[in-house]
């Protein structure tokens, strides 16, 4: 969302790992206590959800890394912002997904990738 909103104008790159890009993926036990139900609170699940894709086209470069076995935040939040990213035409992100990670993205030497 910080890079969505900044459009370029602060952060010169950008990386998301694991990114929550939308509550609906989220889980619900932990989202519902603070945000109620999507049909409860449909405007504040929309508000904030990634929803300005052509925004982060503004940014000179980001990178999205996600562990595919990811149990906390599900891979789907990543697979939908890529999808939002190709619909509004934005190149400017690479994609690093971690095969045998979880959300502590550690397995085979995936963790020291993260951070170097």
């Amino acid at each position: 969302k910080t890079l969505e909103t900044d459009a370029g104008r602060t952060f010169r790159y950008g990386m998301a790992v694991a990114p929550v890009t939308d509550w609906r993926f989220y889980d619900s036990i932990y989202t519902e206590r603070y945000m109620r139900t999507p049909d409860l609170n449909r405007d504040g699940y929309q508000q904030t959800a990634i929803s300005n894709t052509t925004a982060l086209g503004a940014n000179e470069r980001f990178l999205v890394m996600h562990g595919v076995a990811d149990d906390n935040v599900h891979m789907q939040n990543t697979l939908t912002l890529l999808d939002e990213l190709d619909l509004a035409g934005v190149e400017n992100y690479d994609v690093h997904v971690f095969p045998d990670s979880d959300h502590s993205i550690y397995f085979h030497n995936a963790n020291r990738i993260v951070y170097d």
